[in-house]
């Protein structure tokens, strides 16, 4: 009987976890681009409460800026690309499944 047990309930073990790992895959890639994506929400307030160093405009003079707001500036854009960083080490995949590649997408301005 204990031969029995260890031949079917072993395998089936197996195949459950593997099938509960497949489940949350999903889910945990979810959670990683709702993170991302809040932090870059806080990253455009944070553009947004510094209006006055232009951040989104293209041609922008930076003589006009003084050099604190320089440094406000310089110090905006590492956070952009530390969050740009995070966000490509965390969901860089030589093939995108449809659902990673949905979500990479939305990020698209």
């Amino acid at each position: 009987m204990s031969y029995l047990v260890t031949a079917i309930g072993l395998p089936l073990a197996i195949l459950v976890f593997v099938y509960g790992q497949r489940r949350e895959r999903p889910n945990d890639q979810e959670e990683i681009f709702q993170r991302l994506f809040d932090e870059y929400r806080e990253f455009l307030k944070l553009v947004l409460e510094n209006s006055e160093l232009h951040l989104l405009q293209r041609e922008v003079s930076t003589h006009e800026l003084s050099p604190e707001q320089k440094d406000h500036r310089f110090v905006i854009f590492g956070i952009l690309v530390s969050l740009s960083k995070r966000a490509y080490l965390l969901v860089y995949e030589e093939r995108l499944d449809q659902q990673t590649a949905r979500l990479l997408q939305s990020w698209e301005v």
